[in-house]
């Protein structure tokens, strides 16, 4: 068993497919045997390069071929991780990366052990020669379009800032959003893509009436309802539908409260899972906006006058969150928004609006 060797594989299958990192990584456990110290190399070596690829790459280039293997190429940006980020030995780098690359052929090999040389005796490629776009999306491997996406929303240093991760506020939003709702008389109650944490923080607020847990997943529903019963949660019933078909099950002005926690595009938010950023697309963004548009379009008849919505999201995107609960209310009169928590008020990574049905 080679870390090296299998950290190539797994970030050339996360890079180039459409693999989760969470998932191949639980495989690889799975396979072959790790002590700690070896799953935090492993593990070390894999988020570390994918969480700065383009800017790994963008060091690389000048040394590569054409027609290099991406196998070799990731190969190499490990080593480069190695060099630039641990600080580590070129002769030790070349030294255990060469046992990976002559597995190969000989020829890769030399190539590798000689790039590895040429880089080293070069000083690194200069950012700041870059136009201020492309050394965004490569000094905090953003993609290109990803960036330009964020710039139409914010400030060129508020999406440094956001890139950097600098003042940032990662809040519990489950939290957060719980804290808004005053459930005293609350009687019955939706909470969509439930969550332990959200089903048990509702249960203790809501002392009687009962909160409808709703999943779309069974082996979600099935983990909840294990979770509530041995936490003796006798007012949550989990239950599996889709948030999209709710009004087949429940009458008009039936529910007092919506909590929903909102698929979203995580833009920004990768703590997770560092792979997302790369995976993510346009298509990808308005094809979750259109759930999140149909999810409120279908909850909003269910509630009674008086009754609270809470909305919340882990993305900054706006278009997701601020334009979205804008273009809702001017489509529901009977709504007003009560309270709005986002980057632009309190540097969150995410979103939050809780809404009152007032007619």
């Amino acid at each position: 068993m080679n870390i090296y060797k299998i950290a190539v594989d797994l970030i050339t299958k996360v890079m180039n497919r459409d693999f989760s990192l969470n998932r191949e990584l639980k495989k690889v456990y799975s396979k072959y045997r790790f002590s700690e110290s070896e799953k935090e190399k492993l593990e070390d070596l894999v988020l570390g390069v994918i969480n700065h690829y383009l800017e790994l790459e963008y060091y690389l280039e000048p040394y590569l071929y054409k027609k290099t293997k991406d196998d070799v190429k990731n190969l190499l940006l490990i080593s480069i991780y190695l060099l630039i980020y641990r600080q580590e030995n070129l002769e030790l780098v070349i030294e255990e990366i060469g046992k990976v690359a002559v597995l190969k052929n000989k020829g890769v090999s030399n190539f590798v052990k000689r790039t590895l040389r040429n880089f080293s005796k070069n000083k690194t490629r200069d950012l700041a020669n870059l136009i201020a776009i492309d050394r965004l999306s490569i000094e905090y491997s953003y993609p290109l379009w990803l960036v330009s996406y964020l710039l139409k929303d914010y400030s060129y240093s508020d999406v440094t800032k956001i890139l950097k991760e600098e003042d940032l506020k990662f809040q519990n939003l489950t939290k957060l959003a719980l804290r808004q709702f005053k459930l005293e008389d609350a009687k019955v109650g939706l909470d969509l893509w439930a969550t332990k944490e959200s089903s048990s923080i509702l249960s203790d607020k809501l002392k009687e009436g009962k909160i409808f847990a709703v999943l779309d997943k069974k082996k979600k529903q099935k983990q909840l309802a294990h979770y509530l019963k041995k936490q003796n949660k006798k007012n949550v019933k989990p239950v599996l539908i889709s948030p999209l078909v709710l009004q087949d099950e429940i009458k008009d002005e039936a529910l007092d409260f919506v909590l929903v926690n909102s698929p979203s595009s995580n833009l920004v938010n990768y703590k997770k899972e560092k792979d997302l950023k790369y995976k993510l697309s346009l298509s990808g963004i308005k094809e979750i906006i259109s759930i999140q548009e149909a999810v409120l379009d279908e909850v909003s008849p269910l509630l009674k006058v008086e009754g609270q919505l809470v909305y919340y999201t882990n993305t900054v995107n706006k278009d997701e969150n601020e334009r979205l609960i804008a273009n809702f209310l001017e489509n529901n009169p009977s709504y007003k928004l009560i309270k709005e928590v986002s980057y632009d008020n309190s540097k969150v990574i995410g979103y939050l609006a809780y809404l009152r049905k007032v007619a």
